[in-house]
């Protein structure tokens, strides 16, 4: 091949590479809590420790604390520790500014969209002690469940908090069952 054909083919593939749509982490719409659950259910059944934290685009906390999410995505994820986003934005902003979101963001955990409006049915699911109030994030490893109601200060706190969920001893797991820190 002449040297110039080479040239024009590198280019021509950098320039196609350049333009090539990024692949967007998907954005799973859920309309109703039971097919959120469905979502989430199979890594329970396989024993990880999930952690799921609710957010909203709209909630400046919430968004300020989501790189620890992706860092602890990161982090664990070679150790059955699974990352859930649940994102509390109306239905209307699904195409408008989630899916922009987590694509400009470029937001690697599993992110679930629910707009199930029945909140007063589905929070006790989450966490008796939930009143509404986001962010708020919940770490569940088989029967033990525990919440955290505010914005994590930095990595090291949420990592602290889901650090105990990796012990696999039940009898460190127990002192913590069903808590909620404030």
């Amino acid at each position: 091949m002449f040297p110039s054909r080479k040239i024009g083919l590198l280019i021509l593939a950098c320039f196609l590479c350049r333009w090539a749509p990024v692949q967007a982490q998907k954005v799973v719409l859920c309309d109703s809590f039971s097919q959120l659950e469905k979502h989430i259910q199979p890594y329970l059944d396989a024993q990880h420790t999930v952690v799921i934290n609710f957010w909203a685009t709209w909630c400046s906390p919430c968004v300020e604390e989501l790189p620890y999410f992706e860092e602890l995505h990161r982090q664990y994820g070679d150790e059955k520790v699974e990352v859930v986003l649940v994102s509390l934005d109306f239905k209307s902003y699904h195409e408008k500014r989630v899916i922009p979101f987590v694509r400009d963001n470029k937001v690697s955990a599993d992110v679930l969209h629910l707009t199930d409006m029945e909140t007063n049915e589905w929070m006790p699911k989450v966490h008796p002690s939930w009143d509404g109030a986001l962010p708020f994030t919940v770490v569940v490893r088989g029967d033990r469940r525990e919440a955290f109601a505010e914005k994590f200060k930095d990595f090291a706190e949420l990592d602290t908090f889901v650090r105990p969920f990796l012990v696999s001893s039940q009898s460190a797991s127990s002192a913590h069952n069903g808590s909620a820190k404030k």
